[in-house]
């Protein structure tokens, strides 16, 4: 199976043509089903599509594509918490869709990829429904130490703690906009905002190994809360 999540922007003509030849060459190299659905972290949490696209999957290695333009570490983080029962046993390849259209990946490298330019083959199923843009953490597990810095340090009740005593975001919407200072407090790194230009918090650069623990509010996201919240 293949999702391509769009680009926020659906009225920007570059992007729509773009993003269109790209369906185009998957329709032509993939057999699967290509799912095209709105941006991937705009889509609300409750969402019927990703329930039947889950009644799909396989738990059995059968490979597992997505097309997104968000980094590659924080579309797979994403997806695995809105399908993890059966996403961590596929085989799951993620693409930024930004590295494409850049030409930092190549569409001939992908590994489904055939010369032979037959019939098309995929089938393409849009979903058209409008989304809200959103702002809202995301928790990479395979990072995550479980330190609880982020649910001891928000202000808003984004966090809560599950059984297994790790973090998790149950309450995305009441994040503050544009603000990424939970991220900047966690020492392993693992909060993303892949939004965010700081490619660091939006997950497109490995954090430093060297970095030092503790908070570190370069642009003032702190006393902008404590503003808020006063």
């Amino acid at each position: 199976m293949l999702l391509f999540f769009r680009h926020r922007d659906l009225n920007d003509p570059v992007i729509g043509a773009f993003e269109e030849s790209v369906l185009a060459t998957l329709r032509q190299n993939y057999s699967g089903d290509v799912w095209v659905l709105p941006h991937l972290y705009d889509l609300p949490d409750s969402c019927d599509e990703f329930r039947e696209i889950h009644e799909q999957l396989h738990p059995n290695g059968e490979p597992f594509f997505i097309f997104s333009w968000l980094p590659v570490r924080a579309a797979c983080a994403m997806l695995h918490q809105r399908i993890q029962e059966k996403i961590p046993t596929a085989e799951v390849t993620c693409f930024d869709l930004a590295e494409i259209q850049n030409l930092t990946v190549s569409l001939e490298s992908l590994p489904f990829f055939s010369s032979n330019k037959g019939e098309p083959t995929a089938e393409i199923r849009r979903v058209e429904k409008p989304v809200n843009r959103r702002w809202y953490p995301v928790i990479d597990y395979q990072t995550c130490q479980n330190c609880l810095e982020c649910v001891n340090f928000c202000l808003f009740g984004v966090y809560t703690i599950q059984e297994n005593q790790t973090p998790l975001v149950e309450q995305p919407d009441q994040c503050r906009d544009g603000c990424p200072a939970c991220s900047r407090v966690c020492p392993a790194g693992a909060i993303l905002f892949p939004e965010y230009d700081d490619p660091i918090i939006s997950g497109r650069q490995k954090q430093p190994e060297t970095v030092e623990l503790g908070i570190k509010d370069e642009k003032g996201e702190l006393d902008r809360l404590i503003d808020q919240v006063g």
